[in-house]
């Protein structure tokens, strides 16, 4: 009984370090690309920033034009001690994604491969950052695959309900936009699921938000518990 006891005592550690040592990603869904243009300016560069955290490098992917994407890329750059890169169009590669912190993509070369979820799922268990931005001008269901297929409750939903234009968004209180007192936007998308960060200032429609991930997978977790079912059937083979 002594060793059955000790058998499961190993197993709940191993299982609580686990998921003490567990990186915790981050998954961004946005309704619009606009502030990928605007990321230099009062508060969006507060909030690019937190989005970052203490991460020091950046890729950012398939942006709806080359405009937007060195934009977002550019203001990375320029943060003292972080390295950016905007790669306008390719398939992901985990040569892409080594060394990241931040990758940032309103997928525009079209739905993502099994094996570049895969990549995305590694990179987010590994404690990395995910920001995908839609864009009016393209449908949403490659991002909506790509939350589905990454286990996301996010969504990019309805369409575009205010005139075109530029706005101030209404901001809600939490972590990612602490510091931030005003947020501009543009046209796009609402996002349903998650934790909302921002609301369009006519409709009161969320078009950000989002979840973090933690990093312990579930094949890992049952892989540990099946060792110690195992290590316990033993132990009760040998005491028979």
């Amino acid at each position: 009984m002594a060793r059955i006891s000790r058998v499961l005592a190993v197993c709940t550690f191993l299982l609580v370090s686990s998921s003490n040592a567990a990186a915790v990603g981050l998954i961004v869904a946005s309704g619009d690309s606009t502030p990928m243009a605007t990321a230099g300016t009062p508060d969006n560069n507060v909030f690019f920033s937190n989005v970052l955290g203490v991460g020091t490098s950046v890729v950012v992917h398939e942006a709806p034009n080359d405009f937007l994407g060195t934009s977002l890329s550019n203001f990375y750059g320029g943060l003292t001690g972080v390295s950016s890169a905007y790669v306008n169009i390719g398939e992901i590669t985990a040569s892409m994604l080594s060394g990241v912190d931040l990758f940032v993509s309103s997928l525009f070369g079209g739905a993502l491969s099994a094996g570049e979820v895969s990549l995305l799922n590694t990179f987010v268990d590994g404690g990395g950052s995910l920001m995908f931005m839609g864009e009016y001008t393209n449908t949403f269901a490659g991002i909506n695959s790509a939350l589905a297929e990454l286990g996301s409750a996010m969504r990019l939903i309805g369409q575009p309900d205010e005139p075109a234009g530029s706005y101030s968004a209404i901001v809600l209180s939490d972590p990612l936009t602490s510091g931030v007192s005003s947020f501009t936007y543009g046209y796009g998308y609402g996002v349903s699921g998650g934790t909302s960060i921002f609301k369009e200032s006519i409709s009161n429609r969320v078009f950000m938000a989002y979840e973090n991930v933690n990093g312990v997978s579930e094949p890992g977790a049952f892989a540990l518990l099946g060792l110690g079912l195992a290590a316990l059937a033993a132990a009760r083979r040998r005491k028979q």
